[in-house]
């Protein structure tokens, strides 16, 4: 039984520079190398397959593919691309002068194409695997999110289709072979044979007990778990236990090409959460905004992402995506339960200030909503440094409460599921407050409960918060003003669990009147 991985290049691009070459130097490996295939194998296990910390925690099934995958070399069937790069002008301070230094960025971007199958790079490796050893590869493939340089996403899998590969192939070069018109012989890096590593390891002379020298692996795998930092500090030139070989590939495989060539972007399915990381446009990039700032930011994205949007319009069309802009082609309010975007503010690390935005709709963001929230780079503000924008991750909710984790290893309490929930931003009641009955905050609070579909409380309690008067409660001049400014504390007791995200009251979209899980 052999194998076969497809890989396609969702953003069209494929960034890595070859072994002892200097990013500058405008080279990219292309294939990947087989080093390359197997240390991402692993960094996906350790990162997302509860590896653990250690060499010595990997799953047997595991070890066992490993071990089969780096014993043979694979072979490529390459897309049609060709090498583009870009160039930064970095900044140089020196106490004399001041200078730039030029960066480039060499990368393969894969030609247009109406077949999908024709954009997908596959490398096929001639081994027997079990069950158990197929099924960890294929958790594995299926983990993995880029390749190389992680400006290059990927979509991989385990292709159904193992047939031998024909002369289209990029193969490894036989000692024996003369050379071939129209092909190039590259080098690659690949993992040595495990017999001849053992042999090799045992002429090494044994480091003395206060040596410096590099502690090397018992195996082929101890190796591949190497950092880079590790073997460079003990001055080696490449990685114990790896070797230089030789593929035969076209000599047009990266032809430059004379007009930028674009590529046929995927249909991206509805779902309910776009996840938003936000870096600071600092020195550090530590500074991020403060959590009692939520309405002000997550209005900020809001009319970042609607901006996205119109500009893909044509004149004269109406926006129609109520999905993000919760209104219908008609600019009308959409009616029911709120179920158009929420932007949830969170607070990951503890530090009080918003590190991640949770865009979250029950009624599912279609496309144009995630490639206008994708579309967002940089969010300026006048009194605080621009915020930079990137996605975090897309998907389910389920999925971000099985993913999504703080820096204690919790589920944020927002999206989870309690009976007692408590404010995590203050409650700013929709309408004006009376003393008991009708529109008295618990009446108001059972009728925001009811009108988001969800379950009448058991108890209400109102508490006293004092931090939630630092917090922005008021949106701009021109903007829909609240009734009353006062912000509560509000703790709600169900009769049954119910699921997060509770966002109730005014400007509950923007990150006010969100509720989070009472842990037990």
């Amino acid at each position: 039984m052999s194998i076969t991985i497809s890989i396609r290049f969702t953003n069209g691009q494929y960034h890595a520079t070859p072994w002892g070459n200097h990013a500058n130097e405008g080279l990219v490996e292309w294939p990947p190398s087989p080093w390359r295939l197997l240390r991402s194998l692993i960094a996906v296990g350790f990162a997302k397959q509860n590896w653990g910390d250690d060499i010595q925690t990997i799953p047997a099934s595991a070890r066992s593919l490993l071990n089969k995958l780096s014993a043979c070399l694979p072979s490529y069937l390459l897309p049609v691309g060709a090498v583009a790069h870009t160039r930064h002008y970095m900044p140089l301070y020196d106490s004399t002068k001041r200078d730039c230094a030029k960066v480039l960025d060499a990368f393969v971007r894969i030609a247009e194409s109406n077949s999908t199958s024709s954009q997908l790079l596959k490398v096929y490796w001639p081994v027997d695997l079990n069950e158990s050893e197929v099924g960890c590869l294929e958790n594995l493939v299926c983990s993995m999110a880029y390749l190389g340089r992680r400006e290059s996403w990927i979509e991989a899998s385990l292709d159904e289709d193992t047939s031998e590969p024909d002369d289209n192939w990029v193969k490894p070069v036989d000692m024996n072979d003369c050379a071939r018109q129209g092909w190039d012989q590259i080098s690659l890096y690949a993992p040595v044979e495990q017999n001849y590593y053992s042999e090799w390891l045992k002429r090494q002379p044994k480091p003395q007990k206060k040596s410096k020298a590099l502690k090397l692996p018992e195996d082929i795998l101890g190796c591949l778990c190497l950092s880079t930092s590790q073997w460079r500090d003990a001055n080696w030139s490449q990685p114990p236990g790896s070797r230089k070989v030789y593929y035969w590939r076209k000599s047009d495989a990266l032809e430059p090409a004379a007009a930028q060539v674009s590529f046929v972007k995927s249909h991206l399915e509805p779902v309910e959460c776009v996840l938003l990381a936000l870096t600071s446009d600092t020195v550090k990039g530590t500074v991020r905004p403060l959590l009692t700032d939520a309405l002000m930011w997550m209005e900020k994205i809001h009319k970042a992402a609607v901006e996205k949007l119109t500009k893909t319009l044509n004149e004269g069309e109406k926006c129609d995506c109520p999905c993000l802009i919760g209104k219908d082609r008609e600019c009308n309010p959409l009616k029911g339960p709120h179920q158009h975007a929420c932007y949830l503010p969170l607070d990951l690390d503890g530090d009080k200030r918003i590190d991640h935005v949770l865009v979250y709709a029950a009624m599912k963001l279609d496309e144009q909503a995630q490639r206008a929230l994708m579309s967002i780079r940089t969010i300026y503000a006048t009194d605080c440094p621009a915020m930079i924008v990137s996605v975090a991750g897309v998907g389910s909710l389920q999925m971000m409460r099985k993913q999504l984790k703080d820096r204690w290893g919790k589920t944020p309490s927002v999206i989870c599921k309690s009976k007692v929930w408590e404010c995590y931003t203050p409650f700013i009641a929709p309408r004006f407050i009376h003393k008991s009955g009708n529109h008295s905050i618990e009446d108001q609070v059972r009728k925001e409960c009811a009108s988001r579909g969800l379950p009448a409380p058991v108890k209400i309690t109102i508490q006293r918060e004092p931090y939630f008067f630092k917090f922005v409660c008021s949106r701009k001049e021109d903007d829909k003003q609240p009734p009353c400014k006062y912000p509560l504390s509000v703790r709600i007791e169900f009769e049954n669990e119910v699921n997060g995200p509770i966002c109730l009251g005014y400007a509950s979209h923007y990150g006010l009147g969100l509720f989070k899980a009472c842990r037990e």
